[in-house]
């Protein structure tokens, strides 16, 4: 229909860039002669347009061409009359004298005859030139005449024909800027997408075109990949064949005469039947009842958009020039039109584009605003499915965990009224893990329009289909680098169409939604940090207090009964009491305080044949045992009824240690119902049975002082007095005070050493009359490499006479300054390191140390000690900012741990009151070692 083959020379017109060829219609026979003309194209240039001389053209050549003619024929008729009288004169006097020479002869008048022959023949010559000029003259004269009266005629005519042909131009060029800006005013006012505008130039364009070239069809024959061979646009006379929307195929116009069209080929064909048309082609013509068409390509942005066609169907029509020029025209004028639709549209789709932009931007930053304003991780998630259900105007939306604590459970939802509720259902997906959770991690985002067409397997649809799921869009939920779980927006009423900035946005919530998380989880931490800072400062008052009131009892018996009234009040369980692993009590319930209304176990003995074999080495070793229901651990049935017997349902044990052995067990028991033992609670009962231990081994020293005769009082003033010092130099000021009156010494000092291990002297005690030794500084070089890990390890040393202790003359140069006679020295243990000396002077003269006084001594020190590090802690507590106490401060355990392995070699020594302590260093002490909590696993219950 669009492209026919012609046998014969054909009529064409074609358009190129380099060489353009306007191919036009023509009639069987060969034009005579080829004429040029021009058509504009875009941009001002011109391409030049060969054809065949057209019919106005020859008519006017052969006007002129019978103006000539005419002329030549007129000055021939004036001429020829001339040149035939004077033509017939001369012929005739040419005669006569020649017979009058001929008489004369005959006379013998030769002399005078020849002259006038000779002169009438001269005569009859000019004669004859004259007469041959006059004609000439003449016709000439008669020829230019009657060319100027016929060419006045002719230019008359033809200007009129020019005029007229100007009018259809100025009407043709008038018609087609009309209807560019009545089509693009249309578009403007029209809210139309880009398919619609591109439909609504090309109908405007071929119903103009059909009324004005008054033909029976004009179409638009799309070209573009989208509907490439399909008739777009049609005007068509009625009563003759739609052809709109229909598809047409022709194998053979891509090869042939794509790249024609793309060039800017034009086609005209006056009567299909007499072109040469192939039989199929002929055929699909015949279908639309065309007998004549004139084809012209439209380009849009370079490209061959495709071809408008104008079809003549009643009859054969001969198309004029000037009416391929306007539709040549109008196809360049649509293909602007279509460039100028597109930028249009383009221009509405950018606004809308920025509009949708900025509406979204305020949604983001607004759910932004109201999800950072959680401070909670539940919070945070139900807002969040909020105010995406509410933006995205979905069905449903929940966040489905994949953290540990709640794998696969739908942790939070929002849902319309009307369909299935998902929260805290654990929806399990077998192939998750195995084949989306790594790509979900590296921030996949999944939108499914219709869950019924993307391949799902059958189970998976069955599990949305519970839901009513018909499309859903994932996004995954990252936090501190992890995947945190997937927040899921579904549409269950029908299939949805997601949206490229839907999909941007709740991916943007997503990541929003995890820094939230991050600042939740932060903010959650920090009020832990603050709680457990808060919480550690408690219980350590409620330690501080709780060794007070047990190192006031100087009695075994006070001490155990001091100390479990003291962690009952504290713990606030149901029973406290002390199982005695001791020779003298094995087994017996030693100590107890219980609440009213429990079976009492004070002084019973609880057999137990198989803890001895299992257990007892366990709890020597510093086993510590919490069992929060007696029922779920696998207990014996014997031992169930033993505890049920004192109605236990949850139990606490940490172990006493006493000179080195296993005294027996600090239990603590709840009653009424079984208990979650917290692990600051399992730490603080340790720590306080450690003290327990220590105010045993106290009570058993000042009972060997009492059997030695030495006085007890200055022993329980030197304990109480130090446990009033609130900082670190009043104690040491208290310290050697009650040092000095205890053991009536002349001097009293704390040599504190620091890094380098050069001493000072930062407390003193001494006699009046004596030289004062304060804030002196002493640099010892061989200190560190001699004597250091041996003071650590426990070494004291009593010099009765410094002038008998092969000391070296600086160190004697050194005492002597200070009038000392006698010494005595002991280590002082904090925070496992050693941080100085308690060394008591006599001035007066020598003296011999007794071993009780040696004991007494050493035990001061390690009083000392031991409110060193209360002191240290209570600053660290009371000194560190909240937000930070929880990272610098050490439990008390671990500093109570830091002095033992040291102080237990002070035990041993003290603890042997009949082993000798010579003025020489005590050799190979092998020190006990307490365990405590903090050298167990981490998991206390285990």
């Amino acid at each position: 229909m669009l492209e026919t083959d012609v046998n014969s020379e054909a009529i064409s017109i074609g358009i190129s860039q380099n060489s353009p060829l306007l191919n036009y219609k023509q009639n069987k026979a060969t034009p005579d002669r080829v004429s040029e003309s021009f058509i504009p194209e875009k941009a001002g240039n011109l391409v030049k347009v060969e054809t065949k001389l057209p019919e106005n053209s020859s008519q006017l050549t052969f006007q002129q061409l019978k103006a000539k003619i005419t002329a030549i024929v007129v000055g021939s008729a004036v001429m020829l009359p001339i040149l035939a009288v004077g033509t017939a004169t001369y012929y005739f006097g040419s005669q006569a004298v020649k017979k009058q020479a001929i008489l004369t002869k005959r006379a013998d008048n030769i002399g005078i005859t020849e002259t006038e022959l000779a002169r009438q023949q001269e005569l009859l010559a000019t004669l004859l030139i004259g007469t041959g000029t006059t004609a000439l003259l003449a016709g000439g004269i008669a020829a230019l005449g009657t060319k100027r009266l016929l060419d006045s005629i002719f230019e008359k005519s033809t200007a009129s024909r020019e005029e007229t042909e100007a009018a259809t131009v100025k009407v043709y060029k008038e018609y087609i800027q009309n209807l560019s800006q009545s089509g693009t005013l249309a578009l403007s006012r029209a809210n139309l997408t880009m398919t619609d505008h591109q439909s609504f130039l090309l109908e405007e364009i071929v119903e103009e075109a059909r009324r004005y070239l008054k033909c029976d069809r004009v179409v638009v024959y799309s070209l573009n990949r989208d509907r490439y061979g399909v008739i777009v646009a049609e005007s068509v006379e009625p009563g003759y064949t739609k052809a709109l929307n229909k598809t047409i195929s022709d194998p053979c116009f891509e090869a042939r005469y794509l790249a024609q069209y793309r060039d800017g080929r034009v086609r005209a064909i006056d009567n299909i039947y007499e072109a040469g048309i192939t039989t199929c082609y002929l055929e699909q013509l015949k279908q639309l009842q065309v007998k004549a068409n004139l084809v012209t390509p439209i380009t849009n942005e370079g490209q061959l958009f495709g071809l408008l066609v104008a079809h003549q169907c009643a009859t054969s029509r001969h198309w004029q020039e000037t009416e391929i020029a306007f539709l040549h025209q109008l196809a360049k004028k649509a293909g602007l039109a279509l460039e100028n639709a597109k930028l249009s549209d383009e221009m509405v789709h950018l606004q809308a584009q920025i509009e949708t932009e900025r509406q979204w931007t305020h949604y983001f930053t607004d759910a932004t605003q109201y999800i950072r304003q959680s401070l909670k991780q539940n919070d945070v998630l139900e807002i969040s499915v909020e105010e995406v259900w509410r933006v995205l105007k979905c069905d449903r939306v929940l966040v489905y965990s994949l953290n540990q604590d709640n794998y696969g459970v739908v942790v939070a939802e929002s849902v319309a009224p009307g369909y299935p509720r998902a929260l805290n259902q654990t929806i399990s997906d077998p192939c998750f893990e195995a084949r989306y959770l790594a790509k979900y991690r590296d921030g996949r985002v999944r939108a499914i329009d219709n869950i019924y067409k993307v391949g799902m397997s059958p189970c998976y649809i069955e599990q949305l289909e519970t839901l009513q799921v018909k499309a859903n869009l994932v996004t995954p939920i990252l936090n501190e680098g992890q995947l945190f779980g997937l927040l899921v927006a579904h549409q269950c009423g029908k299939a949805r169409n997601w949206q490229d900035y839907e999909i941007r946005w709740i991916t943007q919530i997503a990541t929003q939604v995890g820094f939230a998380l991050d600042n939740a989880k932060v903010l959650a931490e920090s009020a832990t940090q603050q709680a457990q800072a808060a919480r550690e400062r408690q219980w350590t008052h409620y330690f501080t207090d709780a060794i007070q009131h047990i190192r006031q009892s100087l009695k075994q018996d006070d001490v155990l009964e001091i100390s479990v009234e003291e962690v009952r009040g504290v713990l606030k369980c149901d029973r406290v009491l002390v199982y005695s692993l001791n020779q003298d009590n094995y087994g017996v319930v030693v100590a107890e305080s219980v609440t009213p209304g429990y079976p009492r176990a004070l002084n019973q003995t609880i057999s137990d044949p198989c803890f001895e074999a299992r257990y007892l080495d366990q709890y020597r070793d510093g086993r510590v045992r919490a069992i929060d229901n007696i029922y779920e651990v696998g207990m014996s049935q014997c031992y169930i009824e033993q505890l049920e017997t004192l109605q236990v349902k949850a139990n606490l044990v940490t172990p006493i240690l006493n000179e080195g052995q296993l005294f027996g067990l600090l239990v603590a028991h709840q009653c009424g119902k079984a208990r979650n033992w917290q692990d600051y609670e399992i730490r603080w009962i340790t720590q306080i049975a450690t003290q327990v231990g220590f105010a045993l081994d106290n009570a058993i020293l000042l009972k060997r002082l009492k059997n030695n005769g030495i006085p007890t009082k200055p022993w329980k003033n030197f304990s109480l007095s130090i446990t009033e010092a609130v900082n670190e130099p009043e104690l040491l000021k208290i310290s050697v005070e009650q040092a000095r009156k205890a053991i009536q010494l002349d001097r009293v000092i704390v040599y504190m050493f620091d890094n380098d291990w050069n001493g000072t002297i930062v407390a003193e005690s001494v006699a009046s009359g004596y030289p004062r030794a304060l804030n002196f500084q002493i640099k010892d070089s061989c200190f560190a490499k001699k004597y250091a890990e041996k003071y650590l390890q426990g070494r004291t040393k009593a010099i009765a006479n410094v002038h008998h202790a092969n000391l070296t003359d600086c160190h004697l140069k050194q005492i002597e300054k200070l009038d000392v006679k006698a010494s005595l020295i002991v280590p002082i243990l904090q925070d496992q390191q050693l941080f100085g000396l308690l060394i008591g002077h006599q001035c007066e003269r020598p003296r011999l140390w007794k071993q009780s006084e040696t004991d007494l001594f050493a035990q001061l020190a390690l009083q000392l000690g031991f409110a060193l590090d209360r002191i240290r802690l209570r600053e660290r507590l009371y000194q560190t900012p909240d937000i930070e106490r929880n990272e610098q401060q050490q439990p008390v355990s671990e500093l109570l741990k830091e002095t033992q392995t040291a102080l237990q070699n002070l035990q041993t020594k003290i603890n042997q009151p009949h082993q000798a302590i010579s003025n020489q260093d005590a050799q190979n002490m092998q020190p006990l070692k307490y365990q405590e909590i903090s050298e167990q696993p981490p998991n206390l219950r285990q």
